[in-house]
């Protein structure tokens, strides 16, 4: 025959006490904080890949999936805005390929015309130290061709004519 023993020495657990409402609430509004934040980080600029359309986001899909499709873009080309942008070079600068090599010499300076886009571009690249503005096309050209710049940055539609 076997014997049960009993601990008379435990009780029954104590009930689960809950806890305050103020943590819930106080997370509910840090996650919400975070939503808002969220969004306002993705929405503000909406210029992830400085219109080179290298960053794989929604306008990128668009640009390039759409075509493929039959369909085509329905928003504003990036030409219209930023229109493409040539970089002349010195025949007497053998050692700039492109604008990398202007970037990677820090002594050298990039011009462009001031109210330009290529203006813009030039101060994207370089230092304010390092980049020089130029009334008109032809004291911009004069100053390349004496080298008192590296390079030249301007529209293609300026480049054109």
């Amino acid at each position: 025959m076997q014997q049960i023993f009993q601990d008379n020495n435990h009780s029954a657990p104590a009930p689960i006490q809950r806890k305050s409402k103020l943590p819930s609430a106080l997370t509910a509004v840090i996650l919400v904080a975070i939503v808002f934040f969220g969004g306002y980080v993705r929405f503000t600029g909406q210029n992830w890949d400085d219109f080179s359309a290298l960053h794989p986001d929604e306008r990128f899909l668009t640009l390039n999936l759409l075509p493929l499709v039959g369909g085509a873009p329905e928003f504003t080309h990036d030409e219209t805005g930023f229109p493409s942008q040539s970089v002349l070079v010195s025949l007497s600068s053998s050692d700039i390929f492109s604008r990398f090599d202007v970037q990677a010499n820090p002594s050298a300076r990039v011009g462009a015309i001031n109210g330009t886009m290529g203006l813009e571009v030039a101060h994207w690249w370089l230092d304010d130290n390092r980049v020089v503005g130029y009334e008109t096309q032809e004291v911009a050209l004069a100053a390349l061709n004496r080298g008192e710049i590296a390079a030249l940055i301007i529209d293609d539609s300026i480049a054109k004519l």
